[in-house]
Protein backbone atom coordinates (compact mmCIF):
# COMPACT_ATOMS: atom_id res chain seq x y z
CA UNK A 1 0.00 0.00 0.00
CA UNK A 2 1.33 2.76 -1.13
CA UNK A 3 0.38 4.87 2.15
CA UNK A 4 1.93 2.83 4.57
CA UNK A 5 5.24 2.65 3.03
CA UNK A 6 5.54 6.46 2.68
CA UNK A 7 5.44 6.35 6.93
CA UNK A 8 9.22 6.27 7.95
CA UNK A 9 11.07 5.04 10.69
CA UNK A 10 12.76 8.55 11.26
CA UNK A 11 9.08 9.63 11.94
CA UNK A 12 7.40 6.74 14.50
CA UNK A 13 11.26 7.29 16.52
CA UNK A 14 11.11 11.07 16.54
CA UNK A 15 7.62 10.57 18.23
CA UNK A 16 9.15 7.84 20.59
CA UNK A 17 11.98 10.14 21.74
CA UNK A 18 9.39 13.31 22.16
CA UNK A 19 6.42 10.79 23.99
CA UNK A 20 9.04 8.35 26.54
CA UNK A 21 6.77 4.66 27.03
CA UNK A 22 4.09 5.67 24.39
CA UNK A 23 2.75 2.21 22.70
CA UNK A 24 3.39 1.78 19.01
CA UNK A 25 0.91 0.14 17.30
CA UNK A 26 1.38 -0.62 13.27
CA UNK A 27 -0.58 -1.57 10.63
CA UNK A 28 1.00 -4.92 8.51
CA UNK A 29 1.53 -3.26 5.61
CA UNK A 30 3.65 -0.80 6.77
CA UNK A 31 7.34 -1.26 5.80
CA UNK A 32 9.15 -4.20 7.52
CA UNK A 33 12.04 -1.10 9.00
CA UNK A 34 8.71 0.74 10.94
CA UNK A 35 7.28 -2.72 11.89
CA UNK A 36 10.39 -3.36 13.17
CA UNK A 37 9.88 -0.36 15.76
CA UNK A 38 6.50 -1.56 17.19
CA UNK A 39 5.18 -2.88 19.97
CA UNK A 40 2.46 -4.46 18.24
CA UNK A 41 1.76 -5.38 14.48
CA UNK A 42 -2.03 -5.20 14.35
CA UNK A 43 -4.90 -5.12 11.79
CA UNK A 44 -7.18 -2.09 11.86
CA UNK A 45 -9.69 -3.94 14.74
CA UNK A 46 -6.96 -5.62 16.41
CA UNK A 47 -5.58 -1.86 17.07
CA UNK A 48 -9.05 -1.15 18.60
CA UNK A 49 -8.86 -4.22 20.97
CA UNK A 50 -5.54 -3.72 21.93
CA UNK A 51 -5.78 -0.08 23.20
CA UNK A 52 -8.94 -0.79 24.68
CA UNK A 53 -7.57 -3.35 26.76
CA UNK A 54 -3.54 -1.82 26.74
CA UNK A 55 -2.87 -0.55 30.71
CA UNK A 56 -1.13 2.16 27.85
CA UNK A 57 -2.75 5.45 27.92
CA UNK A 58 -0.62 6.82 24.86
CA UNK A 59 -0.27 5.37 21.66
CA UNK A 60 1.43 6.19 18.10
CA UNK A 61 -0.61 4.83 15.86
CA UNK A 62 0.80 3.79 12.06
CA UNK A 63 -1.34 3.23 9.84
CA UNK A 64 -3.78 5.26 6.97
CA UNK A 65 -5.34 8.70 9.13
CA UNK A 66 -9.14 6.60 9.28
CA UNK A 67 -8.23 4.82 11.73
CA UNK A 68 -6.58 7.19 14.35
CA UNK A 69 -9.48 9.80 14.14
CA UNK A 70 -11.79 6.47 15.13
CA UNK A 71 -9.96 5.64 17.77
CA UNK A 72 -9.96 9.33 19.49
CA UNK A 73 -13.43 9.18 19.15
CA UNK A 74 -13.97 5.84 20.39
CA UNK A 75 -11.52 5.80 23.29
CA UNK A 76 -11.73 9.16 24.48
CA UNK A 77 -9.81 8.21 27.74
CA UNK A 78 -6.87 7.97 25.90
CA UNK A 79 -4.54 9.56 23.90
CA UNK A 80 -3.61 8.57 20.19
CA UNK A 81 -1.23 10.62 18.11
CA UNK A 82 -0.77 10.00 14.46
CA UNK A 83 2.14 8.23 11.89
CA UNK A 84 -0.49 8.43 9.75
CA UNK A 85 -0.82 9.25 5.53
CA UNK A 86 -3.84 9.85 4.22
CA UNK A 87 -5.26 7.18 1.16
CA UNK A 88 -6.87 9.33 -1.48
CA UNK A 89 -8.47 6.02 -2.92
CA UNK A 90 -10.23 4.90 0.33
CA UNK A 91 -11.33 8.72 0.28
CA UNK A 92 -12.80 7.99 -2.46
CA UNK A 93 -14.80 4.75 -1.45
CA UNK A 94 -18.39 5.32 0.12
CA UNK A 95 -21.47 3.03 1.28
CA UNK A 96 -23.76 4.16 -1.17
CA UNK A 97 -21.30 3.34 -4.07
CA UNK A 98 -20.49 0.05 -2.87
CA UNK A 99 -24.17 -0.85 -2.44
CA UNK A 100 -24.48 0.12 -6.04
CA UNK A 101 -21.79 -1.52 -7.12
CA UNK A 102 -22.73 -4.74 -5.23
CA UNK A 103 -26.24 -3.96 -6.33
CA UNK A 104 -25.27 -3.87 -10.80
CA UNK A 105 -22.70 -5.83 -10.32
CA UNK A 106 -20.85 -2.40 -11.71
CA UNK A 107 -17.01 -1.68 -11.80
CA UNK A 108 -15.42 -4.60 -12.57
CA UNK A 109 -11.85 -5.02 -11.42
CA UNK A 110 -9.29 -7.14 -13.60
CA UNK A 111 -5.88 -8.31 -11.97
CA UNK A 112 -3.14 -9.81 -13.43
CA UNK A 113 -2.38 -13.09 -11.54
CA UNK A 114 0.76 -12.13 -9.08
CA UNK A 115 -1.16 -9.06 -7.88
CA UNK A 116 -4.57 -10.86 -7.33
CA UNK A 117 -1.73 -13.69 -5.53
CA UNK A 118 -0.07 -10.28 -3.39
CA UNK A 119 -3.36 -9.32 -2.61
CA UNK A 120 -4.74 -12.49 -1.63
CA UNK A 121 -1.67 -13.39 0.79
CA UNK A 122 -2.28 -9.64 2.03
CA UNK A 123 -5.67 -10.27 3.07
CA UNK A 124 -5.42 -13.53 5.08
CA UNK A 125 -2.28 -12.31 6.48
CA UNK A 126 -4.82 -9.16 8.47
CA UNK A 127 -7.21 -11.99 9.06
CA UNK A 128 -4.49 -14.08 10.80
CA UNK A 129 -3.51 -10.73 12.81
CA UNK A 130 -7.30 -9.39 13.42
CA UNK A 131 -7.76 -13.05 15.85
Amino acid sequence: CYVHHQITPDEVNKVKRAIPGIKVIAHPECRRDVLALADAVLSTSAMMSYARASDADKFLVVTECGLSDRLLMEIPDKHFYKACKLCRFMKMITLEGTLDSLRHLRYEIELTEDVREGAKRALERMLELSV
